[in-house]
């Protein structure tokens, strides 16, 4: 069969031959019908108005030559961006072979209906059958085809082509569902009546019920359908009905919302209406005074901008007793142009006598039913899903929306890692890290489900260089996942675990500069603003080592807001949270905390990183909390020679009394700079760099080759002191001869001692490491006596060091540059003493 019409050479056919369009306009969709030839001379569809609803009805369309298709092509992508719903109509078989050919023909068309090639076996007669895509899509994604019938003899068609080539547009271009709009306009025209609206269908309804609120979304029609008990059926205390997804309100309808809202109303305690659009308050009438606990908090009122004409619907509340409602104009999201009111004044005519007054725990809900919704919606998603939809996450080219899996990183009892690509067009990639939850190991699903989403809600808020970000998070097919910011190198555990088990020192200068990376860090979390200039009040509330990462090229982050707290996140319940070593005295007896709480933990960490031991121990978590309450640890001076400053920070932080710490995170930040100052220690990224790269060179991929190393020589019995009184680290017996600053020779090391059980209190001495030279993690070398806080220490001579040169000797290029050195100091002298 001809897929064009053959092309008539008459004069009557040359006039027709340009492609006409009409534009009928009908309620809220509007109609436009391409007839005859499209080719170059083809202009567009003209001005199709600024409704949201468009449909293109191509089933006069006789032709299409190739300048046609381009001409095509500027006309789709010419169409107004305000339209969210655009349908295709009576596709013939010539337009098929584009949708299927060239790229992007549809745009973001739907197709709902096309014309496909039949051959009658029995008397040969071949014809074009329409075919209803809307109706058929499950079956010809299957393969499957309609069965049709001759005309002239009544016997069976058979498809004249392989559906699979035909039908190949089906996975991205057809309609499975239609808008009421569109619905509605071509029913009355007698062009299509989709069997999906054919009959009238229930609408329907979500119930929630959160605290003493019971909330209730209707989505459809309120019609003859529509019934009142599902609502009436034990429901108590409030009651919140979001009408925002309610397409019409027929006066079919009326008598069973009348018997809903008056039984309701005297059933419970308040019922408010939420988001009435023009269509509710015409169908609702009088039903809004009923009763004295029925309010209406919001209706939708439609805008349309004055500059590209989009039209959208937005939630206004109903605060001000003042009548007529004045509604001001807002900013169009499309152009950033002016939008005005377009609700006609009659339509409130119902709310003059309407009350408005909406309960506090009502208005509460309201405000937060977006997310709340989306929350039970996800929940509902995973626990339909099961186990089976993240069976094979973790497998190497596995894809999950839009990342691919490439290795798996980490897993613990609450989720597991993945290193990923995230993958786009043009060859676009970028690693991210892949959290995925992990339910099979929760007690409680919705725990699980409410963490994972409150870390993507607080963290994505958080825009720090301190603090891991997150950058995405969704759910596909059960499986819930949140991308983040890959840091390429290891966390703060993983570092302490390397130098207990090569019984090296960790320099007091980086220890310090790490927390006070972390500092700046929770000081952003608490004082940092949203959007609309309100703080967000972060409290972490699990700051550990495991929760510091530590990156190869020398950053420092904060991650893991899976249990922090904020303003902007609501705990219906105070829950005891973190790690007990680390934990504050006020978490420990379930009291109000805030960013102080967080500070107290950084303490711990500090004071485990300049003595090597936990402050707080004990053989049982009561033990520890005891402890924890009374402030008892022993001072850090006792263990290891620190300057005054550094033991005085110290003890504030682990001050039982949250207003005896220092109050805000950058106060830490200051005092910590100044320490480091003022005894030399101080340290920054490329410092970190250096002590990961020696720790972990293997994973660096770094070398003895590529990289000069400092190394002290280390006599045993360095370790064979007691944790309470560590001596002082020994001199080479090689002494260099060189004069340095004050603050060149003040660097501290803090012994890390080796891995046993985290509640068990040290108090024997530490075990010989094994003979030989012990490597340190950097340069600076420990004094011999503590420094006192009034003033700089005063100049000793540095100790003997034994640098490794690398590999290979000293290069040529080394030689070379001195020599050339020489040579312009030589020059340069016998200048300036030359005879004039």
């Amino acid at each position: 069969m001809s897929r064009d019409a053959k092309p008539s050479t008459s004069p009557q056919a040359a006039a027709r031959s340009k492609a006409a369009v009409e534009l009928v306009t009908k309620g809220d969709a509007s109609l436009v019908s391409v007839s005859g030839l499209v080719d170059e001379r083809f202009l567009g569809f003209g001005d199709v108005g600024g409704m949201k609803t468009l449909v293109i009805n191509v089933s006069g369309m006789t032709r299409m030559t190739s300048f046609g298709v381009r001409q095509w092509l500027k006309a789709m992508d010419a169409l107004p961006k305000t339209i969210a719903d655009l349908y295709m109509l009576g596709c013939p078989t010539f337009f098929v072979d584009q949708l299927n050919m060239v790229l992007n023909f549809g745009g973001q068309s739907k197709i709902l209906t096309v014309v496909a090639p039949y051959t009658c076996p029995s008397c040969g007669v071949e014809s074009g059958e329409t075919i209803d895509v809307l109706a058929e899509r499950a079956n010809l994604a299957k393969g499957g085809l309609p069965e049709k019938e001759c005309a002239k003899c009544g016997g069976k068609l058979e498809f004249d082509e392989t559906p699979e080539s035909y039908f190949a547009f089906i996975s991205k271009y057809a309609a499975s569902s239609i808008a009421p709009a569109a619905t509605q306009l071509l029913a009355s025209l007698n062009l299509y009546t989709s069997l999906d609206s054919a009959a009238e269908k229930p609408p329907k309804i979500i119930k929630l019920v959160h605290g003493s609120v019971t909330y209730f979304r209707i989505s459809g029609a309120i019609g003859s359908m529509f019934r009142a008990r599902p609502f009436l059926v034990g429901a108590e205390g409030e009651v919140v009905i979001d009408l925002a997804e309610v397409e019409r309100f027929d006066t079919a309808g009326q008598k069973e919302w009348r018997r809903l809202l008056k039984s309701l109303a005297g059933q419970v305690t308040a019922v408010t209406l939420v988001d009435m659009n023009e269509s509710v308050l015409a169908g609702a009438g009088d039903t809004l005074t009923l009763a004295r606990n029925l309010a209406v908090a919001s209706v939708l009122v439609p805008y349309t901008c004055v500059e590209c004409g989009r039209t959208s619907r937005e939630s206004e509340t109903l605060l001000t007793t003042n009548w007529p409602r004045n509604f001001e104009d807002r900013v169009c999201t499309t152009c950033g142009g002016t939008t005005q009111n377009k609700l006609p004044a009659e339509s409130l005519l119902p709310l003059q006598k309407a009350s408005t007054s909406t309960p506090p725990a009502s208005a509460k809900l309201i405000r937060q039913r977006d997310e709340i919704l989306s929350r039970a919606l996800t929940d509902a998603n995973v626990a339909q899903a099961g186990e089976s939809a993240t069976a094979n996450i973790g497998a190497d080219d596995t894809i999950l929306g839009k990342y691919k899996i490439v290795r798996r990183l980490s897993e613990g009892g609450m989720a597991e890692v993945f290193l990923a690509k995230q993958v786009g067009i043009g060859g676009f990639e970028k690693p991210v890290a892949l959290k995925r939850i992990q339910r099979k190991l929760l007690d409680s699903r919705h725990l699980a489900i409410d963490m994972f989403l409150n870390e993507a809600k607080i963290a994505g808020r958080l825009t720090h260089p301190n603090i891991v970000q997150v950058l995405d998070v969704g759910e596909v097919q059960g499986a819930l996942y949140l991308a983040m910011e890959y840091v390429h190198g290891k966390d703060l555990r993983d570092v302490i675990k390397k130098l207990q088990q090569g019984r090296t020192t960790m320099p007091l200068g980086e220890a310090c500069y790490i927390v006070k990376e972390v500092a700046q860090a929770l000081h952003h979390a608490y004082w940092s603003m949203d959007m609309d200039g309100k703080r967000l009040s972060v409290v972490h509330r699990d700051v550990s080592p495991q929760n510091i990462i530590m990156g190869y090229e020398g950053t420092v982050k904060l991650l893991d807001f899976g249990v922090a707290m904020s303003a902007v996140t609501e705990h219906a319940e105070t829950m005891i949270v973190g790690k007990w070593l680390y934990m504050s005295p006020e978490t420990t007896t379930n009291a109000q905390i805030d960013h102080r709480s967080d500070l107290f933990s950084l303490g711990v960490i500090l004071y485990l990183l300049c003595s090597g031991f936990m402050p707080f121990t004990g053989k049982e978590p009561k033990d520890i909390v005891k402890k924890i309450r009374a402030g008892q640890y022993k001072p850090l001076q006792e263990l290891v020679p620190v300057p005054d400053r550094l033991a005085i920070l110290v003890s504030r932080l682990l001050a039982p009394n949250p207003d005896d710490r220092p109050q805000r995170g950058q106060e830490v930040v200051a005092e910590l700079t100044d320490i480091a100052r003022a005894y030399g220690m101080e340290s920054s990224g490329p410092s970190i760099a250096n002590l990961l790269a020696q720790l972990f060179p293997d994973e660096m991929g770094v070398g003895d080759t590529e990289m000069s190393r400092v190394e002290v020589v280390r006599t045993s019995g360095m370790f064979d002191s007691a944790p309470h009184s560590v001596s002082p680290m020994p001199r080479s017996t090689t002494q260099q001869n060189l004069a340095v600053p004050p603050r060149a020779t003040t660097q501290r090391s803090a012994v890390i001692p080796p891995a046993g059980p985290r509640t068990q209190e040290p108090t024997a001495p530490m075990p010989k490491p094994a003979t030989g030279p012990v490597k340190r993690a950097s340069a600076p070398i420990p004094s011999t006596t503590p420094i006192p806080l009034t003033a700089p220490p005063p100049p000793v001579d540095l100790p003997a060091v034994h640098i490794k040169i690398p590999r290979g000797g000293i290069s040529v290029m080394t030689i070379l540059i001195t020599t050339g050195v020489i040579v312009v100091i030589a020059i340069v002298m016998y200048m300036l003493v030359r005879p004039s």
